[in-house]
């Protein structure tokens, strides 16, 4: 286990750049397109030092290419890795997220049921997503997480390049 140590550690750092609520919207908005601090600061509403803050530990961690347009650096997430994880975790909670709300809207109805007729059916069981879905594709609109013939839509609000 020894010989780990130094493995464990680079992945506790890389992992700790998913660790921060405006460092997750900075790498949103870099994640598919080139962007200058001041496009980053539009898209998230962050201030001027902590984009550029995160930008340059993006950078620094070598998970982000800067490269200078004039007067202005642009960035922009070259680690594909990163992305993926960030993809897959967003989608995975909008799923578990679905599923709760769905479980939860079952129970009452199952609820309301037993108080007017005194039978409740069995809960129905979670749905999950039956694909991969890639973030540019993630809205309220489009995502359809389906199980056998049951569909529901996730109520969400949309993630637009992450």
């Amino acid at each position: 286990m020894q010989e780990l140590e130094p493995v464990f550690d680079k992945v506790a750092r890389y992992f700790s750049l998913l660790s921060d609520t405006s460092r997750l919207k900075v790498i949103h908005a870099v994640c598919n397109t080139e962007q200058s601090v001041s496009d980053v600061m539009t898209a998230t509403g962050l201030s001027q030092s902590a984009v550029s803050r995160h930008l340059t530990n993006l950078h620094l961690s070598g998970v982000a290419s800067r490269r200078k347009a004039g007067a202005q650096a642009r960035y922009v997430i070259t680690d594909t890795t990163l992305t993926e994880i960030c993809r897959t975790a967003c989608v995975s909670l909008m799923a578990r997220e679905s599923d709760e709300l769905a479980a939860a809207s079952a129970l009452r109805d199952n609820a309301t049921q037993f108080m007017a007729q005194g039978e409740i059916d069995a809960p129905p069981k979670p749905v999950r997503p039956e694909r991969s879905v890639g973030f540019d594709d993630v809205t309220a609109s489009n995502l359809t997480l389906r199980s056998g013939r049951t569909e529901k839509r996730v109520a969400s609000t949309r993630i637009r390049n992450l």
